[in-house]
C-alpha cells in the first residue's frame, strides 16, 4: 500500500511494525497459560516505544502533508 501512495517506508519502521505483530490478541495462540505468562512489562514498554516511532513517522510523512490536515488546521 505504501508504494501505491508514493511513500517509501524506511526499513526501521517496517521492522517496528513486524515486531508489534504479536499474537496476544488471539486467545488460543498458546498451548497453555495466558499472554501475561509469556510477556513482561519490559516487552510492553518496548512495544510502546516502537508504536510511538511509527506514529511519529506517519505524522511527519503522511498526516501532516495531507490536505485533510491542512483543512483541519484552517477550521480549528
Amino acid at each position: 500500500m505504501s508504494s501505491e501512495l508514493g511513500l517509501e517506508v524506511p526499513v526501521e519502521i517496517k521492522e517496528c511494525a513486524l515486531l508489534l505483530d504479536i499474537p496476544t490478541r488471539y486467545p488460543d495462540v498458546f498451548d497453555e497459560g495466558a499472554s501475561m505468562d509469556y510477556y513482561t512489562s519490559k516487552d510492553a514498554e518496548e512495544c510502546i516505544k516502537r508504536a510511538e516511532k511509527i506514529l511519529k513517522w506517519v505524522e511527519k510523512n503522511c498526516w501532516r502533508n495531507s490536505k485533510e490536515f491542512e483543512f483541519l488546521q484552517r477550521t480549528s
